[in-house]
C-alpha cells in the first residue's frame, strides 16, 4: 500500500455558484482593476457565449484578448500573449479555460513582472540551472542540515510558516549558536559571500534584509508563547541532531529562538 503526503499551495478565495461573468464582474472591482485582459479558451470563445458574457460585465474595464494558447502552453504563445497584455496596459490577467490557458496566465504574469521578451536568453537560464544544481550538491554529497533545518520544520508544520522564510530567520540566530565550535567554516562561508573577515551570521543577517525578506520570528508572526511547543517538537527532528554544537535538550533550542525573537 503506498503512503506519503500530498500539500496543496494556499488558495486565497474560491467563488462558486454563480455565473462566470458575475462573479469576475465583482472579483475585478474588489481588487480594483482597470485593465483586465482576459486569456481564454478558443473552443469556449467559439462554441459558447460565456466570453461574450464576461467582455459585456467588464465594460470600460475589458483591455484585450487571447484565445489562440495550443496545448501545452509553448513559450512562442506564452510570448505573444506576454506583448498583446503589455500593449494593452493590462493590470490584471484573468484566465479562462483549462490546464494550457491557466499556465499561460501564470506564466503571463512572470512576463510582464521581469520584462521578459524572448525566450528565457540562454545564457540567463544556464546561470539559473547552475543555481539550483549548486544549492542542492551539498546535501547530494552528504551535507547535514543541523539546527536551523530542523527548527524550520517545526516552523513550518506547527506555526505555518512558509520554509523559505522558516531559513531567512533562523540560519543568523544558529550561526551565533554554533560560533564557538565552528568558527573557521563559518568565516569560509563569509568570504564565499564577498565579505572576508566579517561575521557570518552578521553578513546572513544583511542578505536576508537587502532581500527584503523577514528576519525574525516575529515577522513571520511566532510569539514567545510558542517557542516551549516549538523547542520540544524540534527535539524529535532528525536534523537537530546532527548540529555542529550538539543539542542535548529543548532548553537549548529554546535559547536559539530567542535569539531569534
Amino acid at each position: 500500500m503506498h503512503s506519503g503526503m500530498f500539500v496543496f499551495t494556499a488558495i486565497e478565495r474560491i467563488v462558486y455558484g454563480q455565473p462566470a461573468a458575475q462573479a469576475l464582474r465583482a472579483e475585478v472591482e474588489r481588487l480594483q482593476a482597470q485593465r483586465v485582459f482576459l486569456i481564454v479558451s478558443g473552443a469556449m470563445n467559439r462554441t459558447t457565449d460565456e466570453v461574450a458574457k464576461m467582455r459585456e460585465a467588464l465594460g470600460s474595464r475589458y483591455a484585450g484578448l487571447y484565445d489562440r494558447m495550443p496545448s501545452h502552453t509553448p513559450r512562442d504563445a506564452v510570448l505573444e500573449v506576454a506583448q498583446e497584455a503589455r500593449s494593452a496596459g493590462a493590470d490584471l490577467i484573468v484566465t479562462f479555460g483549462g490546464g494550457s490557458v491557466t499556465d499561460a496566465g501564470k506564466l503571463t504574469q512572470l512576463c510582464l513582472r521581469h520584462g521578459i521578451t524572448e525566450y528565457e536568453d540562454l545564457d540567463a537560464r544556464l546561470d539559473c540551472q547552475l543555481a539550483v544544481w549548486l544549492a542542492m550538491s551539498g546535501r547530494q554529497g552528504g551535507i547535514q542540515m543541523g539546527a536551523s533545518h530542523a527548527i524550520g520544520h517545526v516552523l513550518g508544520g506547527s506555526c505555518d510558516v512558509p520554509h523559505g522564510y522558516t531559513s531567512c530567520v533562523m540560519l543568523a540566530p544558529v550561526l551565533r549558536y554554533n560560533r564557538s565550535v565552528n568558527i573557521d567554516r563559518q568565516r569560509l562561508v563569509a568570504e564565499a559571500m564577498g565579505h572576508p573577515g566579517e561575521d557570518a551570521a552578521d553578513v546572513i543577517t544583511a542578505f536576508v534584509a537587502d532581500l527584503g525578506l523577514p528576519g525574525r520570528l516575529a515577522d513571520v508572526g511566532v510569539t514567545p508563547g510558542q517557542f516551549a511547543m516549538v523547542a520540544e517538537h524540534a527535539m524529535h527532528d532528525g536534523w537537530l541532531h546532527t548540529n555542529p554544537r550538539k543539542i542535548s535538550n529543548a532548553g537549548q533550542v529554546l535559547e536559539i529562538l530567542k535569539a531569534a525573537a
